[in-house]
C-alpha cells in the first residue's frame, strides 16, 4: 500500500477556488504556479507551519518503519532505483526537510 498526504490544492473551474477568489483569499494566479507541495491557501485553525509538520509527520509515521523499508525494498524487483537521486530526495522533502530539496 501507498499512501499520499497532500495539501489543497484550488484547482481552476472548482467552487473552491471560485470561491476563494471571490472571498479575496487568494489571487487568480495561473495553475502554473501552484505545487502540491506548498500551501497554497490555509484556510484552517492551523499555522501554514503546524499543517505543513502534521503532513511530514504523516509521511513519517506511514513510510518510515523498519518494517515498511523492508517491505518496500523486499518487494521492489529494481532495486538499485530505490537508491537513486530522486527516490531519495522526494522522501526527504516529503518527510522531512522544510525546502524542496536537502542542503
Amino acid at each position: 500500500a501507498t499512501a499520499n498526504f497532500s495539501l489543497v490544492t484550488p484547482y481552476p473551474g472548482t467552487r473552491l477556488r471560485d470561491g476563494l477568489v471571490e472571498e479575496k483569499k487568494i489571487k487568480n494566479q495561473p495553475f502554473s504556479q501552484y505545487r502540491f507541495d506548498v500551501v497554497t491557501i490555509n484556510d484552517s485553525k492551523l499555522s501554514t507551519e503546524e499543517l505543513v509538520n502534521k503532513r511530514k509527520k504523516a509521511y513519517r509515521s506511514f513510510y518510515v518503519s523498519p518494517t515498511r523499508l523492508w517491505r518496500i525494498f523486499r518487494t521492489t524487483p529494481m532495486k538499485g532505483l530505490l537508491f537513486s537521486k530522486k527516490p531519495f530526495l522526494d522522501l526527504w522533502k516529503n518527510a522531512f526537510s522544510s525546502r524542496a530539496t536537502p542542503s
